[in-house]
């Protein structure tokens, strides 16, 4: 769950590819593909996983606009 978060938040906010992702997480870039597969199938159905999310993207934007 975490992994997804972080994988989805990297590629929003420093609009990084997938294969630099995957290169700065040890992992191929087809298994950064599938994070955010999985990412957006739970940020869809699980309402939960949606709050949950919202609520850190939220508090990062609010960091990144004060900082920036």
């Amino acid at each position: 769950e975490a992994r997804f978060i972080y994988i989805k938040l990297v590629k929003q906010v420093y609009n990084m590819t997938k294969v630099s992702i995957g290169r700065e997480l040890g992992k191929d870039h087809t298994t950064i593909i599938h994070a955010l597969k999985q990412f957006e199938n739970r940020f869809k159905y699980e309402e939960s996983f949606r709050h949950t999310t919202n609520k850190i993207f939220g508090l990062i934007r609010f960091i990144l606009q004060s900082v920036f």
